[in-house]
């Protein structure tokens, strides 16, 4: 029996929350600040070299005010145009 590719998965990297940040015109130290995580871990997910916990996704939804999870994943636009 073949191991699932679910537990090879690799993180990506969260293009939406680097456009949803710099929408808000936040610094990443700012963001990180209000999420209660190090500026590290915000440029390590923008990068992809970590992922979010879903508490800490919930987090950056609110205050980020995008209106979902679903918009820091790519092809996410805060401004409303077409990705």
């Amino acid at each position: 029996m073949s191991p699932s590719s679910d537990a090879f998965a690799v993180p990506t990297p969260l293009p939406g929350l680097k456009r949803w940040r710099r929408f808000r015109e936040l610094t990443q130290t700012q963001l990180a600040d209000a999420v209660g995580v190090h500026q590290a871990t915000i440029c390590a997910w923008e990068m992809g070299r970590q992922v979010p916990r879903l508490d800490q996704a919930r987090v950056l939804v609110r205050v980020l005010e995008a209106p979902s999870l679903e918009a820091l994943f790519p092809g996410s636009d805060p401004t409303g145009a077409a990705a």
